[in-house]
């Protein structure tokens, strides 16, 4: 994408900058930088339909390795920084028997060196892609708050860190942007919690 909205990181045809959906109804406010990797089209539908669907755990890595780069790409200060995936709807992980998210964070750990804290949790059952955008929208605010044990695994971040204090920046890893709301909500919460920079990496977003 050569071109991209400065507030979500769509695609756009000129250098202008700002998308009309940002110009003319803005969602995102807590966020400071948005970087989709791809659009949510072809065949990267198709990879993402099948990873989610048809438990196709095989891709977590392949993905893992495309954040990865993402993160370089955003030149991430690995000692200041942590990682910070979406969290899934309540009972989703016993129903489907794994996270989507939570496994690909889990090799961005593992593999790749980074933090990873789950410092947010999921409100509520409701799926969001069965919703159309007015309800998505109208849901900011309400779906995410601050895990039970955020604080906690904060103070304990800011005891190992050298510098003793909060990290100042966080990833907000999510698989697919399509209004906007999952993620400015997810980043209201995590300013709220005193991380003065956040920003969102996603590997897809609708255009």
């Amino acid at each position: 994408m050569a071109f991209r909205c400065a507030k979500c990181g769509k695609p756009l045809l000129s250098e202008q900058g700002l998308c009309m959906s940002c110009r003319e109804s803005p969602v995102l406010h807590h966020t400071d930088t948005v970087f989709p990797m791809f659009t949510y089209r072809l065949w990267w539908k198709k990879l993402l339909f099948e990873w989610k669907m048809h438990d196709r755990r095989n891709l977590s890595p392949l993905f893992a390795r495309f954040f990865a780069k993402g993160l370089s790409i955003l030149e991430v200060d690995e000692k200041n920084t942590v990682i910070v995936p979406v969290p899934p709807r309540p009972g989703k992980k016993r129903e489907k028997g794994w996270d989507q998210m939570g496994e690909l964070s889990s090799y961005l750990s593992s593999v790749y060196g980074y933090s990873v804290l789950p410092l947010l949790k999921r409100h509520g059952r409701g799926q969001q892609k069965k919703k159309g955008r007015e309800e998505r929208l109208s849901s900011v605010g309400t779906l995410y708050g601050k895990s039970d044990c955020a604080g906690r695994i904060l103070s304990i971040w800011a005891r190992r860190s050298k510098s003793g204090n909060l990290p100042e920046n966080a990833v907000i890893v999510d698989d697919v942007i399509t209004t906007g709301a999952t993620v400015e909500n997810c980043a209201a919460v995590l300013k709220e919690l005193g991380i003065r920079k956040v920003s969102v990496l996603s590997l897809l977003i609708v255009d």
